[in-house]
């Protein structure tokens, strides 16, 4: 989770360095991948602090005010951190809850879901160990549950709010920007979760049509894409991809919508066609793409999201 610069404890969101840091998290498990991993770290922060030295110098010459293709383009290439929160919430008004289902308790099992769910939302985060801003996320989820009760609580929205609530900073307006990226997508959350059925058969159509020799691996061993990725649709690929790279895409999906968690899945999948193509079992095939998350891949967001070319689009 961790952004860096490299030498320091904490990063701009509170996330703790890996490295000079109490291991918290599964960095821990293995020190000679945690020492490569720090390697490849450094060598991309390297090259990408020069990337956003160069970004916030255009961004600062030439903000775009109105959307159109200056501003597309210039939130492709990436939205500088002192700029996010302003361009992330220029479009989304405040969501009003009325006082009558306000005051409505949602169900003891929900109230547990959320309290149990609280400490283990990014342990390796300092903010959200300070009381306060713990509340803050407790209350902006039970809003969510009051709001949509067809949902309640579905574990993963702990990690969106908890994003919403980092980089915005203010409880009530980080609230509109859960509910903005989680109405569209309600039936990703219900019981039946038919939304993110749904999508998981889009993509695999993409799949089959653009990555025939996945297709044929996933097919040969019997494994859904609902199995291996649904999880990046779920969380907006938070918990999947380095935290850095989660902005970038949050950066594409709040202006353009959910042809960016297509446009993510499909370029990460053929990034990895080579050794996904070379699995022999479904656990291996599992191991192949949850590495995804912390190869260079993933890390070289830049690259992920600038350079790379397919056929999706909103229609598609």
């Amino acid at each position: 989770h961790f952004i860096g610069p490299p030498h320091d404890d904490v990063d701009c969101l509170g996330f703790e360095s890996p490295w000079t840091s109490k291991p918290t998290t599964e960095w821990s498990v293995d020190p000679a991948y945690l020492a490569s991993f720090r390697r490849e770290f450094d060598r991309f922060h390297t090259r990408y602090s020069e990337i956003l030295a160069r970004r916030l110098g255009q961004w600062q010459m030439n903000y775009p005010r109105e959307r159109g293709a200056m501003m597309h383009r210039y939130v492709v290439k990436g939205v500088p951190m002192r700029y996010r929160k302003e361009v992330w919430m220029r479009n989304i008004a405040p969501f009003v809850i009325s006082p009558s289902s306000s005051s409505l308790p949602f169900s003891d099992s929900v109230d547990h879901s959320i309290r149990i769910d609280l400490p283990r939302t990014f342990p390796d985060n300092r903010l959200l160990r300070v009381p306060s801003i713990g509340s803050s996320l407790y209350r902006n989820l039970s809003a969510l549950a009051l709001h949509i009760p067809a949902i309640g609580y579905c574990q993963g929205l702990n990690f969106i709010a908890a994003l919403c609530l980092l980089l915005i900073g203010e409880e009530s307006r980080s609230r509109d920007l859960l509910l903005f990226l989680v109405l569209p997508r309600v039936n990703y959350y219900t019981a039946t979760m038919s939304g993110l059925i749904r999508d998981m058969r889009v993509l695999e159509e993409i799949v089959s049509r653009d990555l025939p020799e996945v297709h044929s691996i996933l097919t040969r061993l019997d494994v859904g894409l609902d199995l291996l990725v649904g999880k990046w649709f779920l969380c907006l690929f938070i918990d999947s991809l380095p935290m850095e790279t989660v902005l970038r895409v949050w950066d594409c999906l709040i202006y353009e919508g959910d042809v960016w968690l297509f446009k993510i899945a499909f370029r990460l999948l053929r990034k990895a066609k080579k050794r996904i193509a070379g699995c022999h079992s479904s656990d291996q095939l599992l191991k192949t793409v949850r590495e995804m998350a912390s190869s260079k891949d993933a890390m070289d967001c830049h690259s992920l999201i600038t350079t790379e070319r397919d056929r999706i689009s909103k229609g598609e």
